[in-house]
């Protein structure tokens, strides 16, 4: 009985440990496919930030592919690239109906993706089997300016509507006061002309012609005081009305995207509570196993930026949409995470969590702490690139390891488009290498 026992607890740990060695690495067949698909097998290749997304999505613990999964991957993948270049050399219309839509969607269900149409941004995406985004063709560099740029349609109507609001406020004093001004004229220019022409009545009567001026006057200005109100009561009107109109049409667009347009909200599932490693900056080894990571799903927490000089401190989200811009750091899912040994692309708004980097310069220390393990990294030097230009700011396939932080440009711009960015580049200095090359 005991030798089973033995036995039975000596499997059981044979088990864990296994699972913990294949745990997020990269088998041969997620490694064939990432060779085939940057190879001369593919005519037409896909992005780098594509293969990057996809290469993410294998190093997550709960993929795993089998070899005929893998082959249909990659069959259905090159002929929907090649399907794709035929539909743009002809100008058509790259849809759900097209057979290299129905390609994608066939390669992706071979490896547990689905895909699907973001109308919000006008591209697709894919999902995986619990809801997450995987790979996101959304553009690479986001708007980071004002957190709602996406909706400032309202922003701006409503500062114009109290605009015209405080306007219309002061004429309606300013002429109040011109009409009162004109009437004491007049009153005081008859009492003037009754006084040249007065007579000994009259002058018995000038104390009580002076209480009438006195009482005029006093009503004279409790009616100029109703005019002050009645503008000021009437913007208000103009502000809450239009307000209420612009958000009732915002919800009726919405309504109709909802129902009428294919959308997929984003899912980031229950957030668990972020704690970063227990191990000390000092203590830490220089290398770690892939097996003991746990790579992030879109939405996670899994790190935080800091900078002390510059008092810059934010939660970094797995994944760089609004919803997560809004909140804190987002790191663009075509990218790596710290440790990997090559670009991690972060970013954030301007007016908020990444306010700071207007006055960064180089030799400026920043902090990436992750659960894994604590990351230094020194600013280099930083560039401006205007619109059209971005992919220039970075190298998603550099074999050196560089954080690149980026916001809008200039900084303090509240309203309206920003079309440059400011690009902050980051070596890293210190912190433990993963070793996630390994094939199993």
């Amino acid at each position: 009985m005991k030798r089973i026992f033995v036995l039975l607890v000596c499997s059981i740990m044979c088990l864990g440990i296994t699972v913990n060695v294949y745990a997020g690495e990269l088998n041969k067949n997620e490694q064939s496919i990432i060779e085939q698909i940057t190879g001369d097998k593919f005519e037409v290749k896909p992005e780098q930030r594509y293969v990057n997304q996809l290469k993410n999505y294998f190093c997550q613990d709960d993929v795993n592919l089998e070899g005929i999964d893998a082959d249909n991957f990659v069959m259905y993948l090159k002929e929907a690239f090649e399907e794709k270049q035929s539909i743009d050399d002809r100008g058509g219309s790259f849809d759900e109906k097209s057979s290299a839509y129905q390609n994608f969607q066939k390669a992706g269900s071979s490896i547990g993706l689905l895909l699907e149409y973001d109308s919000s941004v006008n591209g697709f995406y894919a999902i995986d089997k619990f809801g997450y985004i995987v790979i996101d063709g959304q553009d690479v560099i986001k708007n980071t300016g004002k957190q709602k740029e996406e909706e400032n349609d309202w922003n701006i109507s409503i500062e114009l509507i109290f605009s015209i609001a405080v306007v219309l406020c002061i004429l309606g004093i300013v002429i109040n006061l011109r009409r009162w001004n004109r009437k004491m004229k007049r009153h005081s220019q008859r009492n003037y002309d009754d006084e040249d022409d007065e007579d000994e009545l009259e002058l018995a009567n000038r104390k009580t012609r002076r209480a009438r001026l006195q009482t005029f006057s006093y009503k004279s200005v409790k009616q100029v005081l109703k005019y002050f109100y009645i503008p000021i009561i009437m913007g208000l009107l103009i502000i809450i009305t239009g307000y209420v109109f612009i958000h009732s049409y915002n919800d009726i667009i919405k309504s109709v995207n909802t129902n009428f347009v294919n959308t997929q909200p984003l899912y980031i599932g229950d957030q668990k509570e972020y704690s970063n490693t227990a191990i000390g900056a000092e203590n830490q080894p220089e290398r770690i196993a892939f097996s003991n990571v746990q790579y992030p799903k879109y939405g996670e927490t899994y790190g935080r930026l800091q900078c002390k000089s510059l008092k810059i401190d934010a939660t970094v989200f797995w994944g760089d949409r609004g919803e997560l811009l809004s909140k804190g750091a987002g790191s663009y899912i075509g990218g790596n995470i710290p440790g990997m040994g090559s670009t991690i692309l972060v970013g954030a708004h301007d007016t908020t969590y990444f306010a700071g980097l207007e006055n960064v310069k180089e030799g400026d220390i920043f902090t990436f702490s992750t659960k894994y393990g604590i990351y230094s990294y020194k600013v280099t030097g930083t560039k401006i690139f205007d619109q059209g230009s971005y992919e220039e700011a970075y190298d998603l396939n550099a074999s050196k390891e560089q954080l690149v932080l980026y916001t809008c440009y200039p900084f303090g711009k509240l309203n309206g488009t920003k079309e440059q960015r400011m690009f902050v580049y980051l070596d890293k200095i210190s912190g433990p290498d993963i070793n996630w090359q390994e094939v199993q």
